[in-house]
């Protein structure tokens, strides 16, 4: 089957994601198919109705929280899949991708999905940028187009069948309780791009503070927005991050590389 249109769908609050679906874009130049990105970070463009036909090729891009799918991301309701194929893609900070994958398939499927393949990209830390710096890198990049290519070719020669063997136990961890919350610093001029940029829409466009603090989802989105580095987390947050820090670092300087699944 050659599909009619592909679609390249992505959660991106620090960007990313982003990057990794722009370069999965590029590996379909050439083919003639109509690429259409959608950026679904924005709480409105999320929760707006789609439906899909069913020769569709869609790829989802996520970054994982904690080893889960991004609260937002973990129902689409709003979306009608019809039987298109669907393909997950989660960007890690170069820890590990755990339930992620897994997880991200099921609500496609919850959706009206077939997942017949997936993805997982090792990339910068969002919190910790000195793991995984620079990633996704060129190498990154000509394997991130090489897995777009090996989708269409499959799919194309009718060989992107079956039920992939995602990594995790089908146990979900628990979700975070509670992120902890960026608040803005007297540096803060009111400019308003953190209120832009939150995919909850939950910081004030005047004060710019959160409104609502059990629903952030410490993306992170707020202070890589920040023109000026006026927003942070608490001192007590940093200096339990910099606890987390040195449990995770065992794990984020071992070498990485892009996983496929088929």
């Amino acid at each position: 089957m050659t599909p009619s249109r592909i679609f390249l769908a992505r959660f991106s609050p620090t960007g990313h994601t982003r990057r990794v679906m722009r370069f999965l874009a590029s590996g379909f130049h050439g083919t003639g198919l109509p690429v259409d990105e959608l950026d679904v970070t924005d709480r409105y463009a999320r929760e707006t109705e789609r439906t899909f036909a069913p020769d569709d090729l869609v790829f989802v891009g996520v970054p994982v929280y904690a080893g889960r799918v991004p609260r937002p991301m973990q129902q689409l309701p709003q979306w009608h899949g019809n039987g298109a194929i669907a393909i997950p893609i989660v960007t890690y900070g170069y820890r590990a991708h755990e339930d992620a994958l897994r997880e991200l398939a099921s609500v496609l499927r919850a959706s009206g999905f077939v997942v017949p393949a997936g993805a997982a990209f090792p990339v910068e830390h969002s919190i910790f940028p000195e793991f995984g710096q620079g990633h996704p890198n060129d190498n990154d990049r000509y394997q991130i187009e090489g897995f777009a290519k090996e989708v269409l070719t499959r799919l194309t020669e009718d060989r992107l069948t079956g039920e992939p063997a995602f990594p995790g136990e089908g146990n979900l961890r628990p979700y975070p309780a509670q992120a902890a919350v960026p608040v803005p610093e007297a540096i803060c001029r009111q400019c308003g791009r953190c209120a832009e940029v939150c995919p909850m829409d939950i910081i004030d466009a005047f004060t710019m503070r959160v409104t609502d603090p059990s629903q952030c989802i410490g993306c992170l989105a707020c202070i890589h927005a920040c023109p000026d580095g006026g927003r942070k987390y608490p001192e007590a947050v940093q200096a339990h991050l910099q606890k987390v820090r040195e449990r995770i670092a065992p794990f984020c300087t071992q070498p990485k590389s892009p996983e496929f699944f088929f």
